[in-house]
């Protein structure tokens, strides 16, 4: 898998080549890596992408407006330690893994699909109807605002702390 970094701390689409390393997209073979440094930044797509793995500094968001992302080998050997954002009609699909110190946040009628383990220091969060699939172990604080849908497949255990 060849690692495809974003090359410069400004708000952007996804699909600007020019924004990536050596000038490619990040594709099904790629590691997208979202490390820049010195300044809060968003890259925001409303299309359908695939990445074969998917890492985020924590200065780093992915806003996710439209369409499916799918990141195939979910965050593979890096961590999500900046805050994707997933907005009405959009979703993400994760499978293999999924390490989060950042914030995942899904809006109403946003998706996040996890076919994969959810483990990390980080936040979940769900506004007035967004929707957490998952088929594995979710170890992370999540928060509910207003109503959403959290679907357990398979037998899992949920248990909610104090």
């Amino acid at each position: 898998m060849s690692n495809i970094y974003w090359k410069q701390p400004v708000d952007a689409d996804f699909a600007t080549a020019s924004d990536w390393g050596g000038g490619v997209v990040p594709g099904a073979g790629d590691a997208a890596i979202l490390n820049v440094t010195r300044q809060d930044y968003t890259v925001s797509t409303d299309e359908n992408q695939t990445v074969g793995s998917l890492s985020l500094r924590s200065n780093a968001t992915l806003a996710i407006a439209g369409g499916v992302f799918d990141a195939i080998h979910g965050t593979g050997s890096g961590v999500n330690a900046g805050e994707i954002i997933v907005n009405r009609g959009a979703s993400v699909t994760v499978t293999d893994s999924l390490s989060n110190s950042g914030n995942l946040y899904v809006e109403t009628g946003g998706a996040i699909v996890a076919e994969c383990s959810v483990t990390g220091s980080g936040q979940v969060s769900f506004e007035y109807g967004g929707t957490m699939n998952f088929t594995s172990t979710l170890n992370q604080a999540v928060t509910f605002v207003g109503t959403g849908d959290l679907l357990v497949l398979e037998t899992h255990k949920v248990s909610a702390g104090p």
